[in-house]
């Protein structure tokens, strides 16, 4: 079988089994086959949805299930300019893996290849540079996003600093005390 993609949706599936459970609730089975290819051209995207609509109205309950796991950050974390050095922490297997620019070094991968779901990378800059905007980015939901906990414990001394905490991507800018040498 081969899964076409219409939209943003792959065309839906009817249920091998609905069993009303003596609870109330329902057991739903699906069995189906599905090429490698799809999962590797739309890596993380594919999901099982199963949603309870009521007709007429805009009211819906369900689920969603990632298909072959959560393939974390499909995109690598932001490069900054200045060769800055980062470290991406695997969250669920404490693996470090060491990145200079974007050579990896050292570390194991998902089966994606990708980051998985919270890992984090830790951002600084080289002699002469200072870091502007968050220190630490996390893998949620698929995407680079500032450490919340990261970011409300950094210091905030002046409304410049706390502007430049919020700013969307960490950069490095030459330091003042590097430029008046």
């Amino acid at each position: 079988m081969t899964i076409s993609l219409t939209d943003h949706y792959f065309a839906g599936e009817t249920f091998d089994m609905i069993e009303r459970l003596p609870n109330g609730t329902y057991e739903i089975a699906i069995q189906r086959r599905y090429l490698a290819k799809n999962f590797l051209e739309y890596p993380g995207q594919l999901s099982f949805h199963c949603h309870l609509l009521v007709l007429m109205t805009s009211w819906r309950m369900g689920i969603k299930y990632k298909l072959f796991g959560d393939a974390g950050c499909v995109d690598p974390p932001p490069k900054i300019n200045n060769d800055l050095i980062r470290i991406i922490f695997i969250h669920e297997t404490k693996t470090n893996i060491r990145l200079i620019g974007t050579s990896i070094l050292s570390g194991d991968k998902t089966c994606w290849r990708t980051p998985k779901e919270n890992s984090r990378v830790n951002y600084s800059c080289h002699d002469g540079f200072r870091l502007m905007g968050p220190s630490v980015l996390i893998c949620r939901n698929g995407s680079w996003i500032p450490d919340p906990i990261h970011l409300m414990s950094q210091p905030v001394f002046d409304l410049s600093t706390f502007n430049q905490l919020r700013l969307p991507m960490p950069y490095c800018q030459i330091s003042q005390s590097f430029c008046n040498r």
